[in-house]
């Protein structure tokens, strides 16, 4: 009888065991990725169009970062896809290039906040 509920406190207190286990593991996994991807993503802006700067960005892998950072960036890519398509097109209103690039730093601020959510350290901007 002993054996048994033994077994069973054992058995209980296993799956707290390794939520534990995967929350103290995951925390720093998603800070690291999300570091990775902002180093990724500190590009010489002065040195590359903004199609160069969209392309390079697209590329950057996902590996385990959070849901709800990869989305934040996803949208931030976009954004610089949007500047990029609007720079090309000479039937543009600078008026119009400008608010894109107001959407760029909107979407940068949103990346910023949830990596800085997760403790994730900025890379030192080119």
């Amino acid at each position: 009888m002993r054996l048994a509920l033994s077994a069973a406190l054992l058995a209980l207190s296993a799956p707290v065991a390794a939520q534990e286990s995967e929350i103290v593991v995951e925390a720093p996994l998603h800070r690291t990725e999300i570091e990775r991807i902002l180093e990724a993503d500190n590009l010489d802006l002065a040195s590359m169009t903004p199609r160069e700067v969209a392309e390079t960005m697209a590329r950057i892998p996902r590996g385990r970062a959070p849901d709800e950072f990869w989305a934040r960036y996803q949208g931030h890519v976009r954004a610089w896809k949007w500047c990029a398509a609007l720079v090309d097109d000479d039937r543009v209103h600078s008026h119009d290039v400008s608010e894109a690039k107001g959407l760029v730093n909107a979407t940068f601020d949103d990346v910023e906040r949830i990596a800085e959510s997760y403790g994730a350290r900025l890379p030192e901007r080119r």
